[in-house]
C-alpha cells in the first residue's frame, strides 16, 4: 500500500464532498504563465521507503503572476503564492495538521479521500484509532527563467507528530515512517 500518492488532485475530493458551486473552476489571479510539466528528482528522504516517494516524480502545475506575486496551482484552490524578487525567485509553503491516514480507520484504503501524504490536498479528518495527529509542512523555492517558459526549484515535505503517540505510523509497526519527524525533498525542473 502506498502511503504517499503523488499526482492525485483535489478534484475527486471536491466532487464527492463539496456542493457543486464550491467545485467550480476558479481562475488564478493575474497573468497566466501556462501549464508546466515538472520533473522532480529525489534529493533526500529521511522518512524511509514506506512513504512511496517516487524518483523521478512527474506532475503538472499551472503558474500565474500578479504584480510581483507568483501563484502555483497544483490542481485546486487555495493556490500557493510567493513574492518574486528581482532574480525571479519566489518561496512559499503551507502547513496542515490532520489525522494521518496510516493511523485512521478506512482512509488509507479509500482512493476518494485525501490524507497528509498527498501533496496538493488538504487532509480529511478520519475516525482515528489511536488519536494520532500529524503535521505536514510543504516548502517550495522556485526560480523562473527570464523568458518565464521554464523554472527550476526545490520542494520539501516534512512530517511530524502533532499529538498522540502515532506508534502504528512507524515502519516497525507496519506504517510508512522509519522515524518522526522526517522529511523528503526534490529538485525540480519544469518547462511548458
Amino acid at each position: 500500500m502506498a502511503y504517499w500518492r503523488p499526482g492525485r488532485e483535489g478534484v475527486v475530493i471536491c466532487a464527492l464532498l463539496l456542493p457543486a458551486a464550491a467545485c467550480s473552476p476558479q481562475e488564478m489571479p493575474g497573468t497566466p504563465l501556462g501549464a508546466f510539466t515538472v520533473t522532480g528528482t529525489l534529493t533526500s528522504n529521511t522518512c524511509g521507503t514506506g512513504v512511496g516517494a517516487p524518483n523521478p516524480w512527474t506532475f503538472q502545475v499551472s503558474l500565474s503572476v500578479d504584480g510581483s506575486t507568483l501563484y502555483w496551482n497544483s490542481g485546486s484552490p487555495p493556490y500557493l503564492s510567493g513574492i518574486l524578487n528581482s532574480s525571479n525567485e519566489a518561496s512559499f509553503g503551507q502547513t496542515e495538521t490532520g489525522t494521518d491516514a496510516a493511523d485512521a480507520s478506512g482512509c488509507a484504503t479509500n482512493p476518494n479521500q485525501g490524507d497528509l501524504l498527498d501533496p496538493g490536498q488538504s487532509p480529511v479528518t478520519c475516525p482515528a484509532n489511536s488519536g494520532c495527529s500529524m503535521t505536514r509542512s510543504d516548502e517550495y523555492a522556485v526560480t523562473l527563467a527570464t523568458n518565464r517558459k521554464s523554472f527550476t526549484g526545490t520542494v520539501s515535505y516534512t512530517f511530524a507528530i502533532a499529538s498522540g503517540t502515532c506508534s502504528s505510523d512507524y515502519s516497525s509497526a507496519g506504517g510508512p515512517y522509519d522515524v518522526l519527524p522526517c522529511s523528503f525533498a526534490y529538485s525540480l525542473s519544469a518547462s511548458r
